[in-house]
Protein backbone atom coordinates (compact mmCIF):
# COMPACT_ATOMS: atom_id res chain seq x y z
CA UNK A 1 0.00 0.00 0.00
CA UNK A 2 1.52 3.24 -0.86
CA UNK A 3 0.18 7.06 -0.70
CA UNK A 4 1.38 9.34 -3.26
CA UNK A 5 1.65 13.02 -2.61
CA UNK A 6 1.64 15.65 -4.66
CA UNK A 7 5.01 17.21 -5.64
CA UNK A 8 3.87 20.96 -5.45
CA UNK A 9 4.48 22.98 -2.32
CA UNK A 10 1.94 22.61 0.31
CA UNK A 11 0.09 25.98 0.72
CA UNK A 12 -1.82 26.36 3.69
CA UNK A 13 -4.41 28.90 2.44
CA UNK A 14 -5.40 25.91 0.01
CA UNK A 15 -8.28 23.74 0.56
CA UNK A 16 -7.21 19.82 0.55
CA UNK A 17 -8.32 16.79 -1.50
CA UNK A 18 -7.82 13.33 -1.03
CA UNK A 19 -8.60 10.88 -4.08
CA UNK A 20 -8.50 7.23 -2.97
CA UNK A 21 -8.10 5.08 -5.93
CA UNK A 22 -5.95 1.81 -6.79
CA UNK A 23 -5.56 3.46 -10.20
CA UNK A 24 -2.20 5.18 -10.71
CA UNK A 25 -3.73 6.98 -13.73
CA UNK A 26 -6.59 8.55 -12.08
CA UNK A 27 -3.97 9.90 -9.20
CA UNK A 28 -2.26 11.35 -12.55
CA UNK A 29 -5.53 13.09 -13.33
CA UNK A 30 -6.61 15.03 -10.27
CA UNK A 31 -2.92 16.02 -9.78
CA UNK A 32 -3.23 17.72 -13.11
CA UNK A 33 -6.17 18.94 -13.05
CA UNK A 34 -6.68 20.32 -9.44
CA UNK A 35 -2.85 19.83 -7.84
CA UNK A 36 -2.29 23.96 -8.50
CA UNK A 37 -5.76 24.85 -7.23
CA UNK A 38 -6.00 22.93 -4.23
CA UNK A 39 -3.61 20.46 -2.00
CA UNK A 40 -4.21 16.99 -3.56
CA UNK A 41 -3.10 13.93 -2.00
CA UNK A 42 -3.75 10.56 -3.11
CA UNK A 43 -4.11 6.87 -1.70
CA UNK A 44 -4.26 3.33 -3.15
CA UNK A 45 -6.53 1.62 -0.65
CA UNK A 46 -9.66 3.22 1.71
CA UNK A 47 -7.58 2.31 4.79
CA UNK A 48 -4.64 4.56 3.81
CA UNK A 49 -6.68 7.07 3.00
CA UNK A 50 -8.95 7.30 5.94
CA UNK A 51 -5.62 7.22 8.18
CA UNK A 52 -4.73 10.73 6.43
CA UNK A 53 -8.21 11.94 7.44
CA UNK A 54 -8.32 11.13 11.12
CA UNK A 55 -5.13 13.29 11.45
CA UNK A 56 -5.31 15.87 9.22
CA UNK A 57 -7.43 18.53 7.96
CA UNK A 58 -9.18 17.34 4.76
CA UNK A 59 -12.23 19.99 2.27
CA UNK A 60 -13.25 17.28 0.02
CA UNK A 61 -12.81 13.52 -0.85
CA UNK A 62 -13.09 11.33 -4.61
CA UNK A 63 -13.33 8.24 -3.49
CA UNK A 64 -13.39 4.79 -5.71
CA UNK A 65 -16.14 2.14 -5.24
CA UNK A 66 -14.16 -0.58 -6.14
CA UNK A 67 -10.89 -0.80 -4.05
CA UNK A 68 -9.34 -4.04 -2.37
CA UNK A 69 -9.56 -5.01 1.14
CA UNK A 70 -12.34 -2.28 1.76
CA UNK A 71 -14.65 -0.97 -1.39
CA UNK A 72 -15.49 2.79 -1.27
CA UNK A 73 -18.87 2.39 0.50
CA UNK A 74 -17.18 0.74 3.47
CA UNK A 75 -14.61 3.43 3.57
CA UNK A 76 -17.24 6.26 2.84
CA UNK A 77 -18.93 4.81 5.75
CA UNK A 78 -15.86 5.32 8.16
CA UNK A 79 -15.57 8.75 7.37
CA UNK A 80 -18.85 10.13 7.90
CA UNK A 81 -18.42 8.60 11.12
CA UNK A 82 -15.38 10.19 11.58
CA UNK A 83 -16.80 13.47 10.59
CA UNK A 84 -19.82 13.63 8.59
CA UNK A 85 -19.42 16.84 7.49
CA UNK A 86 -16.92 15.75 5.33
CA UNK A 87 -18.33 15.87 1.35
CA UNK A 88 -17.86 12.29 0.00
CA UNK A 89 -17.90 11.61 -3.60
CA UNK A 90 -18.04 8.03 -4.98
CA UNK A 91 -16.13 6.91 -8.46
CA UNK A 92 -17.40 4.34 -9.81
CA UNK A 93 -17.14 2.48 -13.72
CA UNK A 94 -20.29 0.24 -12.59
CA UNK A 95 -23.77 1.77 -12.83
CA UNK A 96 -25.40 0.05 -9.99
CA UNK A 97 -28.72 0.79 -8.90
CA UNK A 98 -27.85 -0.30 -5.68
CA UNK A 99 -24.35 0.89 -5.06
CA UNK A 100 -26.22 4.60 -5.54
CA UNK A 101 -28.67 3.35 -3.06
CA UNK A 102 -25.81 2.61 -0.53
CA UNK A 103 -24.17 5.83 -1.21
CA UNK A 104 -27.12 7.52 -0.39
CA UNK A 105 -28.07 6.38 2.77
CA UNK A 106 -24.07 6.40 3.83
CA UNK A 107 -24.59 10.15 2.97
CA UNK A 108 -22.25 10.52 0.30
CA UNK A 109 -22.85 14.29 -1.56
CA UNK A 110 -22.26 13.42 -5.11
CA UNK A 111 -21.68 10.61 -7.87
CA UNK A 112 -19.28 10.13 -10.47
CA UNK A 113 -19.43 7.87 -13.45
CA UNK A 114 -16.19 6.52 -14.99
CA UNK A 115 -15.25 7.68 -17.56
CA UNK A 116 -15.57 11.72 -16.23
CA UNK A 117 -14.37 14.54 -18.15
CA UNK A 118 -11.97 17.14 -16.86
CA UNK A 119 -15.45 19.70 -16.40
CA UNK A 120 -17.05 17.44 -14.30
CA UNK A 121 -13.77 17.25 -12.09
CA UNK A 122 -14.23 20.41 -11.76
CA UNK A 123 -17.14 21.72 -11.31
CA UNK A 124 -17.79 19.09 -8.10
CA UNK A 125 -14.48 20.58 -6.45
CA UNK A 126 -15.74 24.49 -7.37
CA UNK A 127 -19.25 23.40 -5.96
CA UNK A 128 -17.83 22.08 -2.42
CA UNK A 129 -14.96 24.39 -1.84
CA UNK A 130 -15.05 27.81 -2.33
CA UNK A 131 -13.37 29.35 -4.67
CA UNK A 132 -9.76 31.93 -4.18
CA UNK A 133 -12.49 35.04 -4.36
CA UNK A 134 -14.58 33.87 -1.88
CA UNK A 135 -12.60 31.42 0.12
CA UNK A 136 -13.38 29.66 3.16
CA UNK A 137 -10.88 31.82 4.79
CA UNK A 138 -12.53 34.90 3.80
CA UNK A 139 -16.40 33.40 4.54
CA UNK A 140 -14.33 32.56 8.65
CA UNK A 141 -12.97 36.05 8.78
CA UNK A 142 -16.87 37.73 8.06
CA UNK A 143 -18.43 35.52 10.59
CA UNK A 144 -15.07 36.39 13.27
CA UNK A 145 -16.19 39.89 12.66
CA UNK A 146 -19.52 39.47 12.71
CA UNK A 147 -18.93 37.98 16.14
CA UNK A 148 -16.59 40.72 17.48
CA UNK A 149 -19.30 43.76 16.18
CA UNK A 150 -21.96 42.31 17.95
CA UNK A 151 -21.16 39.84 20.56
CA UNK A 152 -22.17 42.67 23.64
CA UNK A 153 -25.87 42.17 22.22
CA UNK A 154 -27.71 39.16 24.37
CA UNK A 155 -30.07 38.14 21.87
CA UNK A 156 -27.04 37.35 19.02
CA UNK A 157 -26.15 33.90 18.30
CA UNK A 158 -24.39 32.06 16.26
CA UNK A 159 -26.75 31.58 13.48
CA UNK A 160 -26.07 35.09 12.88
CA UNK A 161 -22.44 35.04 12.12
CA UNK A 162 -22.81 31.69 10.14
CA UNK A 163 -26.04 33.27 8.04
CA UNK A 164 -23.47 36.56 7.45
CA UNK A 165 -20.62 34.14 6.02
CA UNK A 166 -22.56 32.47 3.63
CA UNK A 167 -22.38 28.99 6.00
CA UNK A 168 -24.47 26.38 7.29
CA UNK A 169 -24.28 26.68 10.86
CA UNK A 170 -22.65 23.20 11.70
CA UNK A 171 -20.33 23.94 8.80
CA UNK A 172 -19.01 26.52 10.44
CA UNK A 173 -18.61 25.36 13.97
CA UNK A 174 -16.36 22.76 12.29
CA UNK A 175 -13.97 24.90 10.03
CA UNK A 176 -13.71 27.59 12.60
CA UNK A 177 -12.46 25.15 15.54
CA UNK A 178 -10.14 24.26 12.59
CA UNK A 179 -8.61 27.12 11.24
CA UNK A 180 -8.63 29.60 15.07
CA UNK A 181 -8.44 26.29 16.95
CA UNK A 182 -11.23 27.55 19.24
CA UNK A 183 -14.77 26.83 18.58
CA UNK A 184 -16.76 29.91 17.49
CA UNK A 185 -19.27 29.44 20.59
CA UNK A 186 -15.98 29.64 23.00
CA UNK A 187 -14.67 32.58 20.71
CA UNK A 188 -18.16 34.33 21.57
CA UNK A 189 -17.89 33.39 25.33
CA UNK A 190 -14.09 35.36 25.55
CA UNK A 191 -15.35 38.17 23.62
CA UNK A 192 -18.01 38.77 26.50
CA UNK A 193 -16.09 37.97 29.73
CA UNK A 194 -12.76 40.02 28.14
CA UNK A 195 -15.49 42.68 27.87
CA UNK A 196 -16.68 42.37 31.17
CA UNK A 197 -13.45 42.08 32.92
CA UNK A 198 -12.41 45.75 31.56
CA UNK A 199 -15.81 47.15 32.79
CA UNK A 200 -15.13 45.48 35.94
CA UNK A 201 -11.28 47.46 36.08
CA UNK A 202 -12.44 50.65 34.59
CA UNK A 203 -15.96 51.51 35.71
CA UNK A 204 -18.02 51.41 38.85
CA UNK A 205 -21.18 49.31 37.60
CA UNK A 206 -22.84 46.99 39.31
CA UNK A 207 -22.11 43.48 38.33
CA UNK A 208 -25.74 43.14 36.93
CA UNK A 209 -25.53 45.73 34.69
CA UNK A 210 -21.76 44.69 33.38
CA UNK A 211 -22.93 41.09 32.77
CA UNK A 212 -25.88 42.94 30.42
CA UNK A 213 -23.64 44.73 29.00
CA UNK A 214 -21.33 42.31 27.89
CA UNK A 215 -23.90 40.16 26.83
CA UNK A 216 -25.12 38.12 29.25
CA UNK A 217 -28.60 38.11 30.19
CA UNK A 218 -28.26 35.36 33.08
CA UNK A 219 -26.14 37.33 35.95
CA UNK A 220 -25.84 33.77 37.86
CA UNK A 221 -24.49 31.90 34.83
CA UNK A 222 -22.54 35.05 34.16
CA UNK A 223 -20.74 35.26 37.75
CA UNK A 224 -20.47 31.07 37.37
CA UNK A 225 -18.53 31.35 34.44
CA UNK A 226 -16.04 34.50 34.89
CA UNK A 227 -15.03 33.17 38.30
CA UNK A 228 -14.28 29.90 36.07
CA UNK A 229 -12.32 31.67 32.95
CA UNK A 230 -10.44 34.43 35.14
CA UNK A 231 -10.39 33.31 38.53
CA UNK A 232 -11.80 35.30 40.15
CA UNK A 233 -15.41 35.85 42.40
Amino acid sequence: MTRRYSKKKWNKKQATIIVVDDEPNIHDMFELLLGEKYNTRCFNCGLDGYDYIKNNKVDLVFLDYCMPELNGLETALMIKKHNPLIPVVMITAQDSEDIAIGALKIGIEDYLKKPFSKEEIEKIAARFIPDELNSLFARLEIAKRAMETEFSNPQFQLGKAAAAAGLNQNYLSWRFKQHYEISPVQYLIRLRINKAAKLLKRTNLNISRIARISGFNNHTYFCRLFSRMKGLS
